[in-house]
């Protein structure tokens, strides 16, 4: 990390393992996601580099008071989650005692091209990949859960524009918008244009831990200049574009 630093005016700190293998082995997550951090700390003080640390809404715990403004309690509820909370504990201890320039910012889920594809992908990852084999989706708990999706190309522009804010910031990035799994599968498959959709779902039971509800208030980040461009419908068309040119590479 100090030769990375050595190198470079500005640290973007998005490394992270996983939520599902965070909550599958949480010294991973200790080591990686909190330990991680606090090394970043250290050598990006030791250098004098600005960082910006890419948390999670996901220090939130499940939705409280509705949207999530960055003053909502803080209650996480899988191990990843507390393991962010932690490293953003230590980005604020480096920035208000030690002087680190700091900005911390908790994007909502983040979608799009290059996303992971694996056992541990997320959810719209998944349903494309079902959807492409000819497969049922298959939704965790009863579907009603929801999320505040956003494009990665959004996340993006986002990261980069509050990169530039005065040190000791701490804004989310989302669309604003929570929409339910059971409407994001509908959408997906209507965009496959299948037929009699409530055949081809399978409920499983609820993962440990999920949440039932984020939904960013992202009225800071609007604030800074921040305008989330692409809606859900247009974020899934165009992920489902780039799966069939790229999903199997």
């Amino acid at each position: 990390m100090k030769e990375l630093m050595s190198k470079n005016d500005i640290v973007f700190h998005l490394a992270v393992e996983c939520l599902v293998r965070c909550n599958e082995n949480p010294i991973l997550a200790q080591e990686v996601n909190s330990g991680g951090t606090l090394n970043i700390c250290i050598a990006a003080h030791e250098y004098n580099k600005k960082m910006i640390y890419i948390s999670s809404s996901e220090v939130y715990g499940t939705c409280k008071v509705s949207p999530m403004s960055e003053s909502h309690p803080l209650d996480p509820q899988s191990i990843y989650g507390l393991s962010k909370l932690i490293g953003e504990e230590y980005v604020k201890l480096y920035n208000k005692y030690y002087n680190l320039p700091a900005v911390i910012i908790r994007p909502f889920n983040a979608y799009g091209p290059n996303h992971r594809d694996d056992h541990y992908s997320a959810v719209i990852t998944a349903f494309i990949r079902q959807l492409e084999k000819g497969e049922p989706l298959t939704i965790e708990w009863t579907g009603e859960q929801l999320r505040d999706f956003n494009y990665v190309s959004d996340t993006v522009d986002g990261i980069i524009l509050l990169s530039k804010l005065e040190n000791g910031e701490i804004v989310n990035i989302g669309s604003g918008k929570s929409v339910s799994i059971n409407e994001l599968a509908m959408t997906l498959m209507k965009l496959y244009e299948i037929e009699n959709v409530k055949d081809k779902i399978i409920f499983t039971e609820k993962r440990k831990n999920d949440i039932f509800k984020l939904e960013s208030d992202n009225q800071l980040a609007k604030f800074y200049g921040y305008k989330p461009k692409v809606s859900i419908k247009e974020g899934l068309r165009k992920y489902i574009s780039w799966w069939k040119k790229n999903g199997n590479k």
